[in-house]
Order: structure tokens, then C-alpha cells, then sequence
């Protein structure tokens, strides 16, 4: 249940626009001084009669909104006795009093991913990995300027002349990006957060019989998560580092210690597994990256006194994170993993020393790289094609260093004429040949 510090904040969401953007949903209604007064009256009720938690649409499950569908519908009949409510004037109420008025189907739709508003009459999702307008409508600038100011009371900020850009962390663990004038806008972006554990491979909903990986690959990642090698995953934004990082984890044996450290807890992790998670604390004044509290390179640090056997870490955004994962894994903790935004497998290693380099740049480029040679076995690359199907580019085995460079070891491809193909040159690495024991190469 949310502590009283959190009432204000829900209060301020529910009651924000009582005269700007509820006037603007009266347009088209054949009583528009009756719905403002239904919205007035409800939010008032609602403020002594509901859990803060409740006025959430971020947080709000599908039985919670079924029993405030019928306190409306209770309230409204006190408001009036006998009159009669149908079933759409009681789904504008909910939706403008505790959701988020006309996003409210596209958010609770399990297929869509992001809701990115435009303008008040132009309104995208992306659905399975492709993106697709919708018809989905605001009565104006005045209607979507009051649900913004609605998504920033609810993390406790605000978003003026002053502050015209802001991006917020839901309570769920979605992300919501507004911006208004002087910069642009008004425009609104969501990112849903969903919990999706995908098997490997073998089971209907898969990433092999999704396509997004052969077979061959998945039993290489089960195996080689159970000998203990790390991983680091890189991909674009929406790509699946974290959902493919999900399905490797779901292979760390029960009885092995994991410490999930995240920005905001969004990994699906088995419940059998014997994890402890730790997320970081963000700024009273909300949940902008830029002012958080305790940092994940903080957690990490941390993480190192909580005797874990591997460590994930979400991804890897800032010079201090990449410095602090790199000395952690090279503390020992095999068979951890994280993600970093990457086009390539050899891209995530050069953003990596980038990294490293921008904030201490003492080091060489040699100094930086063995390292991150030592820290990580695997590195693979997720993207997305033009059909949104979310796929494994590339598997590489980081083998160690060769000289002054990389020991890169290709080990699977995807080709687009040809699939998911292993590379026949593939020889294991001593590292990770010590790990496997007696291995099968890719193309047997």
C-alpha cells in the first residue's frame, strides 16, 4: 500500500485539469454541464474513498478497475437517484478520472509496446515490433496538456515553461517522456513495460520457434549459462536485449545466489530462483535519470557484499557503470550478464572502452581492453526486421586478447537469405573450452 507521502501526489494527478482538459472532453456530449459535474462530484468521492495506489493508471490491475467501474457507477446513483448511466458514460468517467482518458485501451493492450502521441489528433503504437497509427483521438491541445500534467503529478513533478521537457519512471516500470512549448508539442511517448520470459528454445512461444534464434543457438546459450560464462547483450532501444537476457537467466540453477541490480525492476525472474534484486532510488522530485539517489554503479558496488554467485546488471549507460560492472566481473562471479545499446557485438565492445575512457582517461587503450576481455565470454546482438520480428544477429565469443586486440571468435550469424547459420571456422576459445568441458563446435 502506498505510504502517505504518495497521497498528495495521486490527489494532485486526480484532480489536475479540473477546469482545463475535462472541458475539453465535454465537446461532443449532449450534457456537457452534467459530465463536468459528474467528474467534479467522483473526484471528490474517490479522494476519501479509494487507496492512493487505485488512482494509478500505471498501476491499476484489471480487478481493481472492475470494482471502481462499480463505484462510479454506485456514486453516480447517489448523485442522482434514478437516473440511468450506460456502460459508455461510466468508461469516459473511469478513463478521465483514474486512467488515461483516450490511451487508456491502447495501454492496457498486451501487444503494444510504445504509445507515442504526436499531437492531439495524431497518435502512433508500436504493435509486435512495427509501428501503426491509430485513431485514437484527444478533444484538443488543452485535453492532452492536462493528462501530461496528470503522468507528471504521479512521479511527483511537473512539467511548465520552465521545465518543458520531462521524462518520468511509472510506477510499473514504464517510461513516459513529455515535452511542451517552447521545445515542441505538446507530445507524449510511453514505453510499456512488459514481463515477458521467453524460453530458448522448445516450447511454443520461444525464441526458436519464434524464429528470433535457431535451435542450435539456444541450446549453446542453456549450456553455456549453466558452465557459468558471462554474456553481455547489445542491441538498439526495443531490440530484446533485456527479454533474451530474461531467457538466458531462467537457466542459472536454483541454488546458485543472483543479484539482479536494475535501474527499474523490469528482468522476469523465475520465482524458484534464489535471487535478491535491487533497484536504484531516484530523487524525491521524480524519476529523471539525471537525479537519482543511489546509482546503479552504487548497487554494484554493494552487490559485492551480498556474497552473490553471478551479478546482472541491467544495462550499461554511464562511464562509472561500465567501470564498476568490468572491475566487478573481473572479481570473479561467473556466469553473470548485462546489456548495453550497441549496433554491433563489436560495437558494444568499443562503447565500452569509450566509456571507461571518457571518465578516467588515464587508461590506454590496452589498459581498458584486457579487462573487458576477462569480464565477458559471449557477446551477442539483437536487432529487429523490417517486419518487427526480433531476432539474434550475431554471437561472437570474446576468447580473450590476441596482442593488443580482441581474440573475436564468431560464432553464429544471421544471413538474410539464408537464416541463422553457424560459423564453420567456430573453434572455442581455452576459456570457454575449460568452462564446457567437451563441447560440440557450432556446426555439429
Amino acid at each position: 500500500m502506498a505510504g502517505p507521502g504518495n497521497r498528495p501526489h495521486r490527489e494532485f494527478a486526480l484532480r489536475v485539469g479540473d477546469r482545463r482538459g475535462f472541458r475539453c472532453l465535454t465537446g461532443n456530449d449532449p450534457d456537457p454541464g452534467g459530465l463536468e459535474a459528474q467528474l467534479d462530484f467522483l473526484r471528490d468521492q474517490l479522494l476519501h474513498q479509494v487507496e492512493p495506489e487505485l488512482l494509478d493508471p500505471f498501476r491499476a490491475e484489471s480487478g481493481q478497475r472492475r470494482l471502481l467501474r462499480e463505484l462510479i457507477r454506485e456514486l453516480l446513483e447517489q448523485w442522482s437517484p434514478g437516473a440511468e448511466f450506460g456502460a459508455e458514460r461510466i468508461e469516459i468517467l473511469l478513463a478521465e478520472l483514474i486512467g488515461l482518458g483516450p490511451l487508456d485501451p491502447l495501454l492496457s493492450d498486451p501487444g503494444i509496446s510504445d504509445i507515442l502521441v504526436n499531437s492531439p489528433d495524431e497518435v502512433w503504437v508500436e504493435r509486435r515490433g512495427r509501428l501503426e497509427r491509430v485513431d485514437t483521438a484527444f478533444r484538443g491541445p488543452e485535453h492532452l496538456g492536462a493528462l501530461m500534467e496528470k503522468i507528471a503529478a504521479l512521479v511527483g513533478r511537473t512539467i511548465s515553461l520552465q521545465t518543458p521537457c520531462l521524462d518520468a519512471r511509472m510506477v510499473d516500470g514504464s517510461r513516459a517522456n513529455l515535452v511542451i512549448a517552447p521545445v515542441g508539442g505538446p507530445c507524449l511517448s510511453i514505453r510499456r513495460h512488459r514481463q515477458e520470459l521467453r524460453p530458448l528454445y522448445g516450447a511454443a512461444d520461444s525464441w526458436a520457434a519464434g524464429g528470433g534464434m535457431s535451435e542450435l543457438m539456444g541450446r549453446l546459450f542453456a549450456r553455456a549459462m549453466s558452465a557459468r560464462c558471462n554474456f553481455l547483450i547489445a542491441g538498439a532501444t526495443g531490440a530484446g536485449k533485456s527479454t533474451l537476457l530474461a531467457s538466458l537467466l531462467a537457466h542459472v540453477p536454483p541454488n546458485e545466489r543472483l543479484v539482479v541490480i536494475e535501474d527499474t525492476q523490469e528482468l522476469p525472474i523465475d520465482p524458484d530462483a534464489h535471487a535478491v534484486r535491487l533497484q536504484c532510488v531516484h530523487d524525491v522530485r521524480g524519476a529523471s535519470s539525471g537525479q537519482r539517489r543511489v546509482n546503479l554503479a552504487d548497487l554494484v558496488v554493494n552487490a559485492l557484499r551480498m556474497r552473490p554467485d553471478r551479478l546482472v546488471v541491467g544495462e550499461i549507460r554511464t562511464p562509472r557503470e561500465a567501470y564498476v560492472t568490468i572491475e566487478a566481473l573481473n572479481t570473479g562471479h561467473p556466469g553473470s550478464g548485462s546489456t548495453i545499446h550497441a549496433d554491433s557485438a563489436a560495437d558494444a565492445l568499443g562503447r565500452l572502452e569509450m566509456l571507461i575512457r571518457r571518465e578516467y582517461g588515464g587508461f590506454s587503450a590496452a589498459d581498458v581492453r584486457a579487462p573487458i576481455a576477462r569480464a565477458f565470454d559471449f557477446i551477442v546482438h539483437v536487432g529487429r526486421l523490417e517486419n518487427g520480428r526480433r531476432i539474434v544477429r550475431e554471437v561472437i565469443e570474446l576468447a580473450g586478447m590476441r596482442g593488443s586486440e580482441y581474440d573475436l571468435r564468431p560464432a553464429f550469424a544471421w544471413i538474410a537469405d539464408a537464416g541463422f547459420q553457424p560459423c564453420p571456422e567456430y573453434r572455442t576459445g581455452p576459456r570457454v573450452r575449460l568452462r564446457f568441458g567437451s563441447m560440440p563446435e557450432a556446426g555439429a
